[in-house]
């Protein structure tokens, strides 16, 4: 058997199609939905992210000093079946706190913020093909999601804003660019030109997260 899952630290709900959303397209999300299994019952202990980011790795209640000891977790009991387990994770390191797996169970795709969801899925992809005459295999894609602080492709942001009903000229979208890159512009706009911004490069970054989980859908399809 042969199982990937993908998963993203923070995408919330109401951006995908598939969880109820009817503004956005996200056509490869609901098309794995279709045929997949989606995992709605998650809940976390507390609202340090430090602490519940990886709880539902393991089902286990975590303190700050460690994991539960009266639970294994996934990968303790994978360890006991001859399966072989990769997971990649976008980001650097320090990015992830995942203090109780195994180092050779895991690597961090794309070290810096630029191209490190499309670093995570092209090794996901080659993964997914080399393992494609191997035996019972775990990929686990594990992606930052829409609090990324990579910039979306300015397609999918002119894209966006024209189904918005605006008409974005290359020096609206230069601007733009720069105001969302430096903290410190976007503090200066007014409040629903943040809101406006920030809905729009939202909808840009999901459209193309939506875009690259398609990479790895169609990758699977075609084993």
């Amino acid at each position: 058997m042969k199982i990937v899952v993908l998963s993203f630290d923070q995408l919330s709900l109401h951006w995908l199609g598939c969880y109820g959303n009817l503004w956005l397209p996200t056509p490869n999300f609901d098309l794995i939905a279709t045929q997949s299994t989606i995992f709605d019952r998650c809940y976390v202990e507390t609202v340090n992210p430090e602490v519940t980011s990886h709880a539902w790795w393991d089902g286990s209640f975590r303190s700050l000093t460690g994991k539960s000891p009266d639970k294994a977790s996934l990968f303790d009991l994978l360890n006991d079946f001859p399966v072989e387990v990769n997971l990649l994770a976008e980001g650097a390191a320090e990015d992830h706190r995942v203090p109780f797996l195994s180092e050779h169970h895991w690597n961090q795709i794309g070290e810096g913020d630029e191209g490190a969801l499309v670093a995570l899925i092209d090794a996901g992809v080659e993964t997914i093909r080399q393992s494609a005459t191997a035996g019972d295999s775990l990929l686990w894609l594990k992606g930052i999601g829409e609090s990324s602080f990579e910039i979306p492709a300015i397609a999918w942001i002119e894209q966006v804003a024209e189904e918005e009903g605006l008409e974005p000229t290359e020096e609206m979208l230069t601007e733009w660019l720069v105001i969302m890159s430096q903290p410190e512009l976007f503090a200066q706009l007014e409040i629903d030109q943040q809101q406006d911004l920030l809905e729009i490069f939202g909808a840009a970054r999901i459209r193309e997260i939506d875009e690259q989980v398609g990479r790895v859908w169609r990758e699977i399809q075609s084993r």
